[in-house]
C-alpha cells in the first residue's frame, strides 16, 4: 500500500512540475509578445503613411 501511495505522490509531483513548467512557457510567451508590441506598431504606422503618401502622388499629373 505504501508504494501505490508513494508511486501517487510522485505522480502528483509530475504533474504540478509539468503545471509549473507550462505557466513559465506561457509567461515567456507573453513577455516576448509585449516586447515585439513596439516594433510591430511602428512598422504599422511607418508602412501606413508610406502607402498614404504613395496612394496620394500615384494621381497627381505629372506635365
Amino acid at each position: 500500500m505504501r508504494i501505490f501511495e508513494a508511486v501517487k505522490c510522485i505522480q502528483c509531483i509530475k504533474y504540478c512540475l509539468m503545471s509549473f513548467c507550462l505557466h513559465i512557457h506561457l509567461f515567456s510567451i507573453i513577455i516576448e509578445t509585449l516586447n515585439n508590441v513596439p516594433l510591430v506598431s511602428f512598422t504599422i504606422i511607418f508602412f501606413y503613411f508610406v502607402i498614404k503618401y504613395d496612394y496620394k502622388n500615384l494621381f497627381k499629373s505629372k506635365e
